[in-house]
């Protein structure tokens, strides 16, 4: 009689076809691990072999119950497989399960299949569970000097993720690596200013030497609280309600995804709708009529060589425009702007009329406050203009020189206020 579990041959000894040892679960395993069945049981071939080895397993499985080390069989299976598990061999799972998820942009998953590669390069061959802090001390050294400041800080936020996902207990309680051995500081983000917004009259040129069917975009992009060129490329038809004066963002034109013309935008938050001035209307419209085929689904820039061959099934790149724009910046003598600094010269003005941040984040589809702020890029006539208003308070003359100005406004909005009220009464 077997003292510990217990081997039996399946189905039945009159069709006998395989071993089944089992043995009962340990009592205080169910607090940790709900859900185990009362048996933990394993099947063996039906041979000498076979039985040698249940035996074995039978006497394993004590071993480890008795010094308190017990695991179930599905999780010990587990650490034995990724034990000797390659850095590569886990970025591949993860990376493979965050685009199974569907909870990340194109755009993000492309960046981190570009970071997995970059640090397969270091890290690919090593087993993961045996990366330690000095090799990743080893790592950040290393790129001091070989890349830029951010681009050093990116590979490492990325390290960082990666080995913190495996160091996550899974829904069985079970980790690829017990912790994290990533616990060096990351390095600030170094902020660029990146190039001055363009003036009203630089927008003008830049606006007048794009290409006719082009040039609304141009209009919108600084019109429409900043939109980004994935956005602008993306827009259809039924983005614009020429009735209610506003434009909705649905969409980001993909450039390098085979097969793939649009996808979602840069965040949740990105989705929004935004009031468009009065004044637009008209370019908004003309270009609807000149440029646009009918339906919803029509898209609102084309390539020339699309609407010149009647075709209206794919919305002009972002490469295609940002090409277009580099010809026309040219003109206003910015050889420095990006179409992206269209988004920040737009949310500039809209700081320089007083937008509050949260206004800023609506407009731009941004969800975190720091994003809002970084794009509120100042002018030398905004500073200037701040300086004077800030010394006026400090001049006697002057400030009372503002003061009755101050006072005569309030007594002419009075005055209008009055006015109004008649006339509605």
């Amino acid at each position: 009689m077997r003292r510990f579990g217990k081997i039996v041959v399946k189905p039945n000894k009159t069709n006998p076809k395989y071993l089944e040892a089992s043995y009962p679960t340990p009592v205080e395993a169910f607090d940790q691990w709900p859900g185990l069945p009362m048996r933990q049981t394993t099947t063996f071939p039906l041979t000498q072999d076979g039985r040698d080895d249940a035996a074995a397993w039978l006497a394993s499985a004590r071993k480890r119950i008795e010094a308190g080390v017990w695991q179930p069989e599905k999780i010990r299976r587990k650490q034995e497989s990724e034990k000797a598990m390659t850095f590569a061999e886990y970025v591949d799972k993860w990376n493979l399960h965050r685009a199974k998820s569907g909870d990340l942009h194109e755009a993000t998953k492309r960046l981190s299949e570009r970071y997995a590669r970059i640090l397969c390069r270091t890290f690919g061959d090593m087993p993961i569970s045996r990366i330690s802090h000095k090799d990743i001390q080893a790592y950040s050294d290393s790129l001091v000097g070989a890349v830029t400041h951010n681009e050093r800080r990116s590979r490492l936020v990325y390290l960082k993720q990666i080995l913190t996902a495996a160091a996550k207990p899974d829904v069985d309680g079970h980790s690829i690596i017990q912790r994290s051995p990533f616990d060096i500081k990351i390095p600030a983000f170094h902020q660029s200013e990146g190039s001055a917004p363009a003036t009203p009259e630089e927008l003008r040129i830049i606006h007048d030497a794009m290409p006719e069917h082009l040039r609304l975009a141009i209009t919108l992009a600084i019109a429409a609280g900043g939109l980004r060129i994935g956005e602008v490329c993306g827009l259809q038809r039924q983005d614009i309600d020429i009735e209610r004066h506003t434009i909705s963002i649905r969409r980001t034109r993909l450039d390098d995804i085979p097969g793939i013309i649009v996808g979602d935008t840069k965040t949740p938050g990105s989705r929004r709708t935004e009031p468009l001035p009065d004044s637009v209307i008209p370019e908004i419209e003309e270009h609807l009529r000149k440029w646009v085929q009918d339906g919803p689904e029509a898209w609102i820039f084309r390539d020339i060589r699309d609407l010149r061959a009647g075709r209206g099934a794919i919305p002009i790149t972002c490469s295609g425009l940002r090409y277009r724009f580099r010809l026309a910046r040219r003109e206003a003598g910015r050889a420095d702007l990006r179409f992206h600094d269209l988004r920040a010269t737009a949310l500039t003005m809209l700081a320089q009329q007083g937008a509050t941040v949260r206004e800023l984040m609506a407009a731009a589809g941004h969800t975190t406050p720091t994003m809002a702020i970084h794009y509120q890029r100042t002018t030398e006539k905004r500073r200037r203009a701040l300086a004077d208003k800030v010394a006026s308070t400090l001049d006697p003359a002057t400030a009372s020189k503002a003061s009755e100005r101050d006072q005569e406004i309030a007594r002419l909005r009075a005055r209008l206020a009055e006015l109004e009220a008649m006339g509605e009464n």
